[in-house]
C-alpha cells in the first residue's frame, strides 16, 4: 500500500515500501527492507538490513526547505557520535 504525504499547495508523494527498497538500492547499493513510519512534515521510512543495522529515509518536499532537514539530519548525526548512539538509525 503506498504511503501518501500530500502537504499544503505541493503535489502528494507516493511511495510504497518497495519502492524505497528498491531506491536504496539502486542509489545507495544496500540490500534493505523498508517500513513505514509516521512522520510529521515528511515521509520516514525505517531501512533494515540483514545485519540489523539501521537506516533512515526521508522523503520531503520543498515546504520547509533544506535548513529543516539539515538540522533534522545534524541532530541525528550528533546523537549518533554519543554514548546513546546504538539506539540511533544512522543516515545514508
Amino acid at each position: 500500500m503506498p504511503v501518501i504525504y500530500e502537504p499544503d499547495n505541493q503535489p502528494a508523494l507516493f511511495f510504497t515500501e518497495q519502492d524505497i527498497s528498491n531506491l536504496a538500492y539502486k542509489y545507495y547499493g544496500i540490500n534493505v527492507t523498508a517500513i513505514a513510519l509516521n512522520g510529521y512534515d515528511e515521509l520516514n521510512f525505517l531501512l533494515k538490513d540483514a545485519a540489523g543495522k539501521k537506516y533512515i529515509c526521508k522523503l520531503a518536499t520543498d515546504e520547509h526547505g533544506l535548513p529543516f532537514l539539515d538540522a533534522q539530519v545534524k541532530i541525528i548525526n550528533h546523537l549518533s557520535a554519543s554514548t546513546v548512539a546504538a539506539k540511533f538509525q544512522h543516515y545514508l
